[in-house]
């Protein structure tokens, strides 16, 4: 009864704090409570259920974690899982002072990481849109339910997200540059010792941002500007390093050969990569610890020819749902769910034309938008991209960025829809 009961409990609240909001009736700095209360509750639906550790990667990780606990942490064995931080040091170390087993310290505290996300993307856009819109937006980001069903289940980007966040908060903020510079680049330095995969999608994303100011800079374009172009070029160049020392050594180097795999296979034929190993057949090689044999896989150069439907057609399931590909094919209540979803899309297609036309923001948030965006595209007009991670975890931290296009298109619909009433009642 539990099981049943409690989702529908939390969905019931969650609305009735989102009618309150709308209404006024609940504002000012409270709305952090109620944003972090809401964001635990949708993850707890997830963790807490049953008396063990949900999820798939998550018992890879909780057996680590129990290892690290009982013994020093071998940063070097070769599980991308154990060579993060927070499964190496943070999970035993919290076990270690509390007293409370990894399992329950995995299922009831590292949540709380995750749930201050949407806190602190409410503290970011707040500043842009004021407070209800942004109060919307995280509240938008958190109910799609990627946040409490998936990324519920991965111990390592629950805390590297948070960090993601925080220097985001950062980079989009008044603070001077001595206190952005340690902030953004620390911050960076741990998500990427936190997982892997956020922390590569963390400097593809500050590259983004680098990029669209150095445009905007040179055709003098969008005077809005929050962080020195240099603070940002700095902190890529410490997360880039980081990433490279860190990763080629840590699970004796599996993650940057895997990245290094990803990069060749999308980098043109017959051009060489520094830094990065071309085997021309499988063979073995020695990582960062000599003693540990790897088999080490030829690199497959990806798939980008044929036309647009022939690629959706060779597209992960996921991607297909997302545009549409599968719907004639699903029952009704799945067509259902699929339309509430391209509403969703619709809105923020919607959004950005609103943000452009009304909003004045930090040309350092059109970057992120922009990447985030692109990030979604590619992965449907390239299969090779959307295969890497799944498609909902692209989304999942696009919307990061993306989310307050939801409301602002949500916004130009009402604007639209309040001419028709004016213009009816004026007839």
């Amino acid at each position: 009864m539990g099981t049943v009961l409690s989702p529908l409990l939390l969905v019931g609240v969650i609305a009735t704090m989102i009618i309150l909001v709308a209404l006024n009736k609940i504002k000012g700095n409270t709305l952090y409570l109620y944003i972090f209360g809401m964001a635990l509750g949708l993850l707890y639906q997830t963790t807490m259920m049953g008396l063990d550790v949900v999820g798939s990667d998550i018992h890879t990780e909780f057996y680590f974690a129990q290892l690290n606990v009982k013994q020093a942490w071998d940063i070097t064995y070769p599980d991308s899982s154990n060579s993060s931080i927070v499964i190496g040091w943070l999970i035993p170390i919290i076990s270690k002072i509390t007293g409370i087993g990894v399992l329950w310290v995995m299922k009831a505290i590292i949540p709380i990481f995750l749930a201050c996300v949407p806190v602190v993307l409410f503290a970011t856009f707040k500043n842009m849109f004021g407070e209800k819109k942004a109060f919307f937006s995280a509240v938008f980001f958190m109910i799609v339910p990627i946040f409490s069903l998936e990324i519920a289940q991965i111990e390592k980007s629950m805390v590297a997200e948070l960090f993601w966040v925080i220097g985001i908060y950062a980079l989009l903020s008044d603070w001077k540059w001595y206190w952005k510079l340690p902030v953004i680049s620390g911050t960076l330095v741990l998500q990427i010792m936190s997982h892997y995969t956020v922390g590569i999608l963390g400097i593809c994303f500050y590259l983004c941002v680098f990029g669209f100011r150095l445009v905007a800079y040179l055709i003098k374009w969008w005077s809005i500007k929050k962080t020195h172009i240099a603070i940002i070029g700095v902190s890529l160049l410490i997360g880039m390093c980081t990433f490279y020392f860190y990763h080629s050594y840590a699970a004796n180097g599996s993650a940057w050969r895997s990245v290094a795999n990803i990069i060749v296979s999308f980098t043109p034929q017959g051009v060489k990569l520094p830094l990065i190993a071309y085997p021309d057949k499988e063979e073995i090689v020695k990582g960062s610890n000599p003693d540990i044999p790897i088999v080490q896989s030829p690199v497959v150069q990806a798939n980008v020819t044929g036309t647009i439907e022939q690629r959706i057609d060779n597209s992960p399931t996921l991607v297909k749902v997302g545009v549409g590909a599968d719907f004639m094919d699903s029952p009704w209540d799945g067509k259902l769910f699929r339309i509430v979803q391209y509403l969703t899309q619709f809105m923020i297609l919607l959004g950005g034309i609103q943000l452009l036309r009304k909003y004045k923001v930090p040309n350092e948030y059109l970057g992120l938008v922009g990447g985030s965006l692109a990030l979604l595209f590619l992965c449907i007009l390239i299969p090779s991209i959307s295969i890497i991670i799944n498609m909902s975890r692209y989304l999942h931290f696009s919307l990061l960025f993306i989310s307050p296009l939801f409301v602002l298109g949500c916004e130009i619909v009402s604007e639209i829809f309040d001419k028709c009433v004016k213009g009816c009642k004026n007839k």
